[in-house]
């Protein structure tokens, strides 16, 4: 083990950064550059920057090639702490200030370093915009080291240059970069030896992007609940008015053509209107209503179905009771629907398939990998569970007695039900991925064993990503087994599409 813990580190970062992550964006990498400037970070283990150098002349080359294979020269679990085990040079940032320095191309850079670090530390360059004192624009040159691993060969110089002769070691300590002593090259050999018992697998992307968007908000959960409640009560409030019309008249009432009750209705009805607005969601209502109105008028179209309503009797319930069957109904409704739209979406979203392979020559068993996507991101198996919204109350009014009733062909019921979205058959023995939902999401996939160098896709799931979307998602991912040492963990770049994302009408279509 190289080095213990950079304790200094703990608590000083008041910016936000999460150190477990890879600092990768280009704003969190700008956010680094100041909080460098700013005094809130020690260099450590992961960290080392420079005010400036010449990266056209050798002295500047030498000190980027030294960070380089410092950092890789880093023990597994020990660079494991922080960002991933990435590790970072800034060159062009100091405490107090931002100079920045020129900028010389990537791969001539990288032609330079190599001379001296040689073709074995994995690294990459490029530069970060900056602003200085005074208000102007300059360039940082970020290098990052990718995480060392086990079985990695010991780096060393390929080139004198100073006081490092060819085959010198560099290791990276807490703040300093320096050659190895006799106890750093003893565990670097073990980190060497160790790939033969230690876990070396592979996560790709094997087909699912771009991911779909998702544009549903509270929103418009909120006004198709409210345009549902209007629509269950509609009944009731016709027959209330009806019943007052006739106490008063003595006659037959046009509800239609009732001033009145237009009133009440359009007054009813103007709280969802002001919820949704444009809303995809009164649309989508407003068709299941007319579907509603053509079923009911194809069932009174029937031979003989006004002598079959002399049969009926009245409604059982209150005006009360029903009211509180509709209030019940709407609290469901609400409750059911996120899980709705995230089923139905599964249905519209191509799902995420991912592929796992095994590098060596060992089999590997009961690889398990666990992916966490972060954002506004849910996941779900794709057609694996049943999401069923809740039946509205039986609409208010006159009802059939059960002797007459069953004399009657009725064309697909006296109102329309549009509430269940299949989404494939759920089964108890249901060993498919494990899903935990909730600001972000994680999923494990089952554990499954690989036979030496086989490749495997893992079980599909869909990804829902919530409006406003990002461009690229950066997803983790970590992978164990029960007979090989180790965790091995890597980022995902998961490119979302940035067309107009399902609303819910189209994600609750029949």
């Amino acid at each position: 083990m190289l080095a213990g813990h950079d304790t200094r580190l703990v608590g000083c970062m008041g910016t936000g950064f999460d150190l477990s992550r890879r600092i990768h964006r280009p704003a969190d990498l700008l956010d680094l550059i100041y909080t460098i400037r700013d005094g809130n970070i020690d260099e450590g283990i992961w960290l080392e920057w420079k005010s400036g150098l010449d990266l056209k002349a050798k002295a500047g080359q030498f000190h980027v090639a030294r960070a380089v294979v410092g950092m890789a020269n880093r023990m597994p679990e020990t660079a494991a702490r922080f960002c991933e085990g990435h590790g970072y040079l800034l060159v062009g940032v100091e405490r107090g200030q931002v100079g920045g320095i020129a900028e010389v191309d990537s791969i001539d850079l990288g032609r330079w370093v190599e001379a001296y670090a040689g073709d074995g530390p994995r690294w990459s360059p490029r530069y970060i915009r900056a602003e200085s004192a005074d208000g102007s624009s300059v360039d940082v040159l970020v290098v990052e080291v990718e995480p060392p691993r086990w079985g990695d060969p010991i780096h060393c110089f390929r080139k004198m240059y100073d006081y490092a002769a060819d085959g010198t070691v560099f290791v990276r300590r807490l703040s300093e970069t320096a050659p190895a002593k006799s106890r750093e090259i003893n565990a670097l050999s073990q980190r060497l030896l160790a790939s033969r018992n230690q876990l070396q697998i592979g996560v790709e992307v094997a087909g699912g992007v771009p991911l779909g968007a998702v544009d549903v908000g509270e929103r418009d959960l909120g006004a198709w609940v409210v345009r549902a409640a209007a629509d269950a009560l509609e009944p009731l409030e016709r027959a209330e008015v009806r019943e007052a019309a006739r106490a008063a008249s003595g006659g037959v009432v046009d509800l239609d053509a009732d001033p009145d009750f237009q009133v009440r209705r359009a007054s009813r009805v103007s709280r969802a209107r002001e919820v949704a607005e444009s809303s995809a969601a009164v649309s989508a209502a407003q068709a299941a209503a007319q579907e509603l109105e053509r079923r009911k008028a194809a069932v009174f179209e029937q031979p003989g179905v006004m002598g079959w309503l002399a049969g009926s009797e009245p409604d059982p319930r209150t005006g009360a009771q029903y009211r509180a069957e509709v209030a019940a109904y709407t609290r469901e409704l609400a409750e059911a629907l996120p899980e709705a739209v995230r089923v139905g979406a599964s249905w519209l979203v191509a799902p995420l398939e991912l592929r796992l392979s095994n590098p060596t020559d060992g089999h590997l068993k009961l690889v398990e990998v666990e992916l966490y996507v972060p954002g506004e991101v849910e996941s779900v198996v794709p057609e694996a569970n049943e999401a069923a919204l809740p039946e509205p109350p039986r609409p208010y009014g006159p009802r059939l007695r059960a002797a007459t009733f069953g004399s009657i062909p009725v064309p697909g019921g006296l109102y329309m039900n549009a509430s269940v979205l299949a989404a494939g058959n759920a089964s108890p023995s249901y060993r498919g991925p494990v899903i935990r939902n909730g600001g972000s999401t994680t999923v494990v996939f089952p554990a499954t064993d690989l036979r030496a160098r086989e490749i495997l896709d893992l079980d599909p799931v869909v990804l829902v990503v919530y409006a406003p979307a990002p461009r690229v998602i950066h997803a983790q991912w970590k992978a164990t087994c029960t007979n090989r040492d180790g965790v091995v963990s890597g980022t995902l770049e998961l490119p979302v599409s940035q067309a107009p994302g399902l609303d819910l009408a189209a994600i609750l279509a029949d």
